[in-house]
């Protein structure tokens, strides 16, 4: 089609992505179109595309689940000066993001444009179980137990509405 000709892959995918993902519907996220150019920012594994046209300083910014990258919302911030909220409840990357973030020996310059919620994002306020992956090194955990393990962490999620609530969001 037309549309593959003009866009590359990865914004044909993170496009049917986001228009037609029921879950974020759910959760109260309408997809709107670009208003400028859409950018890839970030590395191969933990970027994504975006219209930066749409994004200031006062824009609120939500991160679901950082992992050990964050690449994508670092770029985020630096180019449109946004803070960043980051919300992801496994204690591997809330680890992992104190030190990327807020390390008094090696301070990060936009540190300070991210704030990190050790919870989870749901369609609900409730407390989930999630399966730890099979290998140790991983960080992922998973609700639906993708990987089949037995090991599992409870953790506190909260809906998208109580979370723009308690950040005083609207």
């Amino acid at each position: 089609s037309l549309m593959k000709a003009v866009m590359p892959g990865f914004l044909l995918h993170e496009w049917r992505k986001r228009k037609f993902n029921p879950r974020l519907v759910e959760m109260g996220i309408t997809p709107t179109p670009a208003r400028g150019p859409v950018e890839f920012l970030g590395s191969t594994y933990g970027g994504h595309a975006i219209d930066l046209a749409s994004l200031n300083k006062d824009s609120v910014f939500y991160c679901l689940g950082a992992g050990l990258d964050i690449s994508f919302e670092e770029e985020v911030a630096k180019r449109t000066g946004c803070h960043v909220d980051i919300f992801d409840p496994t204690p591997r990357s809330v680890t992992w993001l104190q030190e990327r973030l807020k390390s008094q020996s090696n301070p990060n310059p936009i540190g300070a444009q991210f704030t990190i919620h050790p919870i989870g994002i749901w369609s609900g306020d409730s407390s989930l179980k999630f399966y730890s992956p099979q290998n140790p090194e991983d960080v992922s955990y998973s609700l639906t137990n993708l990987q089949g393990t037995e090991e599992f962490i409870e953790v506190d999620c909260i809906s998208l509405k109580s979370a723009m609530q308690r950040n005083k969001h609207s």
